[in-house]
């Protein structure tokens, strides 16, 4: 009775900190939208260019599949509870949809597009948005206080991030497919990679 409850306890944090992420993350998202009324053409790369970068696609859609087979085989919480329905679900589903945009907006189009300006080498454009982006989601491990969490957390988001900033060049820029892998990546696997992140858990079942 009492380990339920504290699952209970840890599933109701996960979910008001998710929510809570979304909801900093949708401010500043929502004023881009109002004061610019090209955000969308702009920001999601809808133009001439999504036809002429074939390989950003392939790229993006070989990201998607290996990361969420390489977190289902090393995150047992995020196998087990795949194609599980919850309230904490759907929360996720509204984090993944807002950090999904969020997230590639800053680490890849705003710090990339940034250094490039500052005539930053490529090189170190990717590895500056690899670095960045893995160390923000190591951050979630320190919630769960276990050190063994927070450094494959940061490697494993690291090279993702790299990834990722590999396929915003090759695509000339174009974001799309940067924010369609991410968005699909975070679909399938949150909340659970995060409820095991702030949890310390290798991913026993959880249950409602």
């Amino acid at each position: 009775m009492e380990k339920q409850s504290n699952q209970i306890l840890v599933r109701r944090r996960a979910g008001w900190l998710l929510f809570s992420m979304s909801a900093m993350m949708t401010v500043p998202l929502v004023s881009i939208m109002l004061h610019k009324p090209d955000f969308w053409s702009e920001l999601f790369g809808i133009n001439e260019t999504i036809f002429r970068i074939p390989l950003a696609w392939m790229l993006a859609s070989g990201i998607t599949l290996g990361y969420v087979i390489y977190t289902m085989r090393v995150v047992p919480m995020v196998r087990n509870n795949l194609w599980k329905l919850s309230w904490l679900k759907f929360i996720g589903i509204f984090a993944a949809l807002i950090s999904g945009i969020f997230e590639e907006l800053f680490f890849r189009a705003r710090l990339m597009d940034w250094l490039n300006n500052n005539s930053i080498n490529v090189l170190w454009q990717i590895f500056a948005s690899a670095f960045v982006f893995g160390v923000a989601h190591g951050l979630w491990g320190l919630f769960s206080r276990n050190k063994r969490i927070i450094i494959p957390t940061i490697l494993s988001t690291f090279v993702l991030g790299g990834l990722l900033a590999i396929t915003y060049i090759v695509g000339e820029r174009n974001l799309l497919p940067c924010i369609l892998s991410h968005l699909t990546i975070n679909l399938i696997i949150e909340p659970w990679l995060i409820l095991s992140a702030i949890t310390g858990s290798d991913g026993e079942k959880t249950s409602d």
